[in-house]
């Protein structure tokens, strides 16, 4: 999963908004893909507060320098990924 996730062009695949961290469709999805995404999104609720309150605790802990990259890449890779492709990643991370 990761080797798919660390891809430098990962193209369609669903990204994540860095202000209210939500999960949110790829720009370039065929249509009967794009349905795919949202009802995968809604069913496993990758937007509730929960998850979203998560993705925002790991992402402002690694940026106050409280947890490291590594630890971010083992417990939360699509949040570091999405950093990384959003060029959010601290600078002696890059």
């Amino acid at each position: 999963m990761l080797e798919y996730l660390e891809l430098d062009n990962v193209g369609p695949a669903p990204r994540m908004e860095v202000v209210e961290f939500q999960v949110v469709q790829g720009e370039r999805l065929a249509d009967g893909v794009r349905t795919s995404v949202k009802t995968t999104i809604e069913r496993l609720r990758l937007n509730d507060g929960t998850c979203c309150a998560a993705r925002a605790e790991f992402a402002e802990d690694y940026w106050r320098g409280a947890i490291s990259v590594d630890c971010l890449t083992r417990h939360a890779p699509f949040v570091v990924v999405e950093l990384r492709r959003q060029h959010q990643l601290r600078s002696d991370d890059r």
